[in-house]
């Protein structure tokens, strides 16, 4: 029978349900990753190293507490209750673990150095010793943010990758975590509110489905993970305010650790987050009762993050100065670097724009600072679904139908403020945590560096449907909701098969080169980590300086650097382009292709216009009255390289000459 009646809500089901399942799966999910990471840190304190067998001591564990735990909640039913537990953490972790294998990371930061430092980790570097070394990663760049970047994500990902051998596993432990995200989410709307339980798992559902987590689930990539982890802090935090829970209070010291050691902008957001549960327990005149509880939590918060982070802050503070170099401090380097700009003006015109993954950010301030891109609400245009194949959507990175939610809810603040005045100071002191947390970061008009951006309207709904919602209220607060799991969904559809199909196409051409008599010549260039692609599938190779279309072929990069591009009328009143790029060893010729993504029949598939092959480093090809795209590709006698997207023509935006910087999509 259900014990500890002073944490399960006395006689509400609801609660019951919460306390008695929802948080024991959540905390196991969160218990074995952040586990894994400080288990790997403690390692590295003792002189070992990243050895492996913390995931498995991480899961022995964490299921061994679980046992103790439920043996108290659900008396002599517990063992089923374990094994039902169990077997549900295993449906999220295995099939985590077998799409993370098959689909391959495609990222610049992932293959330029989170995979490195998860390499370098697991062949035995140790941050609390050393720095890494010039002869070890050879890139400025990436050392830079080896050493002075937090560490869990590579942790974890490092044991993963010495426990199994393949690379890609590492990020295997991010959809665990905005499950238990969602988990945690929910089980606070059931205790703490009275919303039905199928509004309160969509609201869940659509908390835990942050755009930004959804495009950084299939790569290495930090601010998904940094996502989830914020998500079930603020959630945990909540639940602590309201009930005094050592379990709550738990939770959101385990994820304020981890947010604090995925990035360095997490201790700034937990901070806030907490500072903000304080000064509410301190008004209610309940600090008493719970500063006992807090203090021991924060000092284990603190171990945790020394270790789950590997001991970055520490380091960086004895070698740099500052806990936050590289952004800070004497030794700070220009992580980014940008125009003046109004940040807050940026944050609304992104909201308001585009979906648009531009090269860099100094177009992306471009763009934002003269109000270009923005559109008109709930609508989606192609290319907006074609810039979430990559999970740096700088513009409009919420997803192509946030604008709506946005508008939606303030529509909801409008309506809630005329009936209910009084509301509008309930909602604002619920918002205000997340809203200090965002714009504090200079540079919040970028959705994934502030992620938790996202919990804003679902906040609003909460606070508005918890209190005696009116038949209007109730209305508004279900479509902004509705809205919202559908920009995640359309996140979701464009990023997660274009991966698996980019996947497939370089999983195919790896197989080509293991056919090639070895050694292979290639070039990693910026991306060392491919080498373990090779290894791992027993392909020999050398490298060289300047090899035949071999770092295309690992990473789907066209090595022809293009140097001209123009758009001229033809003589028959259409358009062509000329296109000339500059020569590639060892190609033997070139691809060009005219790409229509608006096909007639609407099934979003690429269709070729026009192709042509030449030997030179020149053509010129016809354009049709309708938006393309130019694709380039390095051909040898191996075969081609994966095509690179040169330029995208939209005949209603850019009629004519003259393109201007931003237009540029890059690879």
């Amino acid at each position: 029978m259900i014990q500890q009646s002073n944490e399960l809500g006395r006689a509400d089901p609801r609660a019951v349900f919460a306390w008695a399942w929802l948080l024991p799966l959540a905390a196991s999910l969160l218990s074995i990753v952040l586990l894994t990471g400080t288990l790997a840190g403690l390692s590295l304190v003792v002189g070992l190293g990243v050895t492996g067998v913390e995931p498995l001591a991480a899961l022995g564990l964490t299921l061994a507490g679980l046992a103790a735990w439920l043996r108290r909640l659900h008396g002599d039913r517990w063992r089923r209750a374990w094994l039902a537990v169990v077997g549900l953490v295993a449906a999220v972790v295995v099939p985590s673990l077998a799409v993370a294998g098959v689909v391959h990371d495609f990222t610049w930061d992932g293959l330029w150095f989170h995979q490195e430092a998860c390499i370098q980790l697991a062949e035995g570097w140790n941050p609390l010793r050393a720095g890494i070394g010039e002869a070890e990663v050879p890139d400025l760049g990436a050392r830079t943010r080896l050493d002075g970047y937090p560490k869990a994500t590579w942790l974890w990902g490092a044991s993963v990758y010495r426990l199994t051998g393949r690379l890609e596993l590492s990020k295997a432990l991010s959809f665990p975590l905005a499950v238990a995200a969602g988990l945690v989410c929910l089980a606070v709307l059931m205790i703490l509110t009275p919303v039905r339980p199928t509004s309160a798992v969509l609201i869940a559902a659509v908390a835990a489905a942050n755009p930004v987590a959804i495009t950084q689930t299939l790569n290495t990539m930090q601010d998904g993970v940094l996502a989830s982890l914020l998500t079930v802090c603020a959630a945990a935090l909540v639940l602590w305010v309201r009930t005094g829970s050592g379990v709550a209070l738990a939770l959101a010291s385990a994820a304020g650790a981890g947010a604090s050691a995925v990035k360095l902008t997490g201790p700034v957001y937990v901070v806030i987050f907490v500072g903000a549960a304080v000064i509410w327990v301190v008004w209610r005149g309940e600090w008493r009762a719970r500063w006992r509880g807090l203090v021991p939590a924060i000092v284990l918060a603190g171990a945790g993050l020394f270790l789950l982070g590997g001991g970055t802050y520490t380091t960086n503070l004895v070698r740099h100065d500052h806990p936050l170099f590289p952004i800070l401090g004497p030794d700070r380097q220009p992580i980014v670097n940008v125009p003046e700009h109004n940040k807050l003006q940026a944050t609304v015109a992104s909201v308001f724009s585009r979906s648009m993954a531009l090269p860099h950010d100094r177009a992306s301030v471009r763009v934002l600072s003269s109000w270009q891109g923005l559109k008109v609400p709930f609508t989606v245009a192609r290319d907006e679904l074609d810039a979430f194949f990559r999970p740096w959507v700088r513009v409009g990175g919420w997803g192509p139908l946030f604008s709506g939610v946005v508008v939606l809810t303030l529509l909801l603040i409008v309506v809630t403020g005329f009936r209910r005045p009084r509301m509008l100071l309930t909602i604002a002191l619920a918002v205000a945590p997340i809203a200090v947390s965002v714009v504090v970061n200079p540079y919040c008009w970028k959705a994934r560096y502030v992620p938790q951006s996202w919990l804003v309207p679902l906040v609003i709904v909460v606070v508005v449907v918890a209190n005696s919602p009116r038949r209007w209220e109730r209305a508004l607060a279900a479509a902004v909701v509705v809205a919202a799991g559908a920009n995640s969904m359309v996140v979701a559809w464009a990023h997660a098969p274009a991966a698996a199909s980019f996947s497939k196409r370089l999983v195919a051409h790896l197989h080509q080169l293991r056919e090639l008599p070895p050694p292979v010549a290639v070039d990693f260039g910026l991306f060392r980590a491919n080498r373990e692609r090779l290894a791992e599938l027993g392909i020999s190779f050398e490298e060289v300086a300047d090899p035949r279309c071999s770092l295309p072929v690992y990473l789907g990069f066209a090595s022809a650097r293009l140097d001209r591009f123009d758009v001229h009328p033809d003589r028959e009143g259409g358009r062509v382009a000329a296109i000339q790029w500059r020569p590639t060893s060892g190609a033997t010729s070139y691809v060009v292709e005219v790409v229509e993504r608006e096909t007639a029949g609407g099934d979003g598939r690429p269709v070729v216009v026009s192709r042509v092959e030449t030997t030179t480093s020149e053509v010129v090809v016809p354009i049709p009255p309708r938006r393309v795209s130019l694709t380039l590709q390095v051909c040898n006698e191996i075969g081609c390289c994966l095509p690179k997207v040169l330029r995208v023509v939209d005949p209603v935006e850019y009629p004519g000459d003259g393109f201007a910087e931003a237009e540029w999509v890059g690879s």
